[in-house]
């Protein structure tokens, strides 16, 4: 078992000479035999080792034994030991996930620190090739994307280093072995033996009679999951090409806006992991209620002939189709607090609530103006000062040039095409009477008599970072 496993590392480039690295150790036989493995190597290659046992808090007095076991342990071997206890239960309630999603986030940040504390390469874990089987049926089992049928990484990406798996070439019956073969009495944690969990009950139901078939089982998943994770490798790297081409990250507002035909030109492979890409970028953590349903509905809405729809996905995440543009992104649980600022009668200058500026200045020639979306112009002493500009109230109205009577905003959002979560982003500039002079880079309500004399107030609206750019929300 020993060669088998440093071929297997040596095959997977798991570690090189000289390397600090990480190893997981909860004091089971599977962290244990790989401690010890570890130990054998070290002096060959040069490794510092660092024991870290990251303590739940969930089983009490069992957790603190584990613990203890471990100190023993890497004292007696001359290994460095840590133990991080972590609040579970706490973190549970406040973020609202399952107890086995909590414990997995706040383990893996536990030996982050340790990573950076030791300035390790890497961390390595206790998987086997039992655990592989296990995750593929538990996978098949599920209302599962591709990606959960790619089994288990024998070395992956973490933070500034990797995370490897030496004891995915080797069963369970061959740890339990070599630990009874070296004298290693590990602690046995009782609740692997709960069949109330999925994982326990595939362990011990529907496993061992494969096993007993198929006596290379784990062998063939693992080769089958090595092959797979090759091709995704590739198939992530072009989805992250696509993903640059036709997806729009604006950060100040939590959203991704994809360019729908250039979308759809893909292949659908990539497609469906530009997909998860984008919300990657918008959970930060993975949800646990998305399935192959919402990836369904996302693509669903894409070949729809509907030129706006929203759907709601979990989290307060939102798929808005807006004609020829989609809208990826997070709408926040707070109500907006209405922005309004007050333009007096002066020259000035003014900053909006998302950095954009409000000049006003006078003028006394209108002829030489360059007409924009971006500049407004009226007879000054046919305005009430001061001027306000503010957020969309309900009910306002307003009528334009070329308009007889008014119309609601929210009808001339629709006819702009202007998506429904951006029109409370929107600003208007009204006199102190409450008109609506100009809906900014959309409608203008201008007050001009060419054939009057007199002074004459010009409003000119800039970006910020940006300059002034048209929207084409089509």
């Amino acid at each position: 078992m020993k060669q088998m496993i440093r071929n297997f590392m040596k095959q997977h480039h798991m570690v090189n000479e000289n390397e600090t690295i990480i190893v997981a150790t909860s004091g089971g036989p599977d962290s244990m035999a790989l401690l010890h493995l570890l130990c054998q190597m070290r002096e060959e290659l040069g490794l510092a080792l660092i024991a870290v046992t990251v303590d739940h808090q969930l089983r009490g007095k069992a957790s603190e034994e584990d613990v203890a076991y471990v100190a023993s342990v890497c004292n007696a071997w001359g290994i460095t030991h840590e133990s991080v206890r972590v609040d579970v239960r706490t973190y549970v309630a406040q973020n609202k996930l399952s107890t086995q999603v909590a414990a997995r986030i706040l383990r893996y940040e536990a030996l982050h620190r340790m990573m950076k504390k030791y300035r390790a390469s890497s961390v390595a874990m206790g998987h086997h090739g039992d655990d592989q089987i296990e995750t593929m049926l538990m996978s098949l089992t599920r209302a599962t994307t591709l990606n959960g049928m790619l089994g288990i990484p024998v070395k992956r990406p973490f933070h500034e280093g990797h995370i490897i798996r030496p004891l995915l070439c080797v069963t369970k019956a061959m740890i339990e072995q070599y630990c009874e073969n070296e004298g290693i009495q590990p602690q046995i944690d009782l609740s692997n033996f709960d069949p109330s969990y999925e994982r326990n009950y595939i362990r011990k139901t529907i496993v061992p009679p494969l096993k007993e078939r198929y006596d290379q089982l784990h062998r063939t998943v693992q080769r089958y999951t090595e092959s797979v994770q090759e091709d995704e490798r590739y198939l992530q790297a072009e989805a992250k090409k696509m993903f640059r081409d036709v997806c729009t990250i604006r950060q100040e507002k939590a959203e991704i806006a994809i360019q729908l035909d250039l979308f759809m030109s893909y292949p659908v492979s990539l497609q469906r992991r530009c997909y998860r890409l984008t919300l990657d970028y918008l959970y930060k953590q993975p949800s646990q209620n998305l399935s192959h349903v919402h990836e369904g509905l996302f693509m669903e809405l894409l070949q729809s002939n509907i030129p706006n729809k929203r759907i709601q996905f979990p989290e307060n995440v939102y798929i808005e189709k807006a004609y020829r543009t989609l809208y990826v992104y997070k709408e926040s649980t707070v109500e907006k607090a209405e922005q309004e600022l007050l333009l007096e009668d002066m020259e000035q200058t003014c900053t909006l609530s998302n950095g954009d500026r409000v000049s006003l200045t006078y003028i006394d020639n209108i002829d030489a103006i360059h007409n924009s979306k971006f500049t407004y112009v009226c007879k000054k002493d046919e305005i009430v000062f001061p001027l306000h500009i503010r957020t969309r109230r309900d009910g306002d109205r307003m009528t334009y040039n070329g308009l007889d009577g008014t119309k609601k905003l929210k009808d001339i959002f629709m006819d702009e095409k202007v998506p429904r979560h951006l029109r409370d982003d929107k600003f208007i500039v009204t006199d102190h009477t409450g008109e609506i002079l100009w809906l900014i880079g959309i409608r203008k309500n201008e007050k001009i008599n060419k054939k009057k004399q007199g002074l004459f107030i010009m409003l000119t609206y800039e970006q910020h970072g940006k300059g002034n750019e048209e929207d084409n929300y089509a």
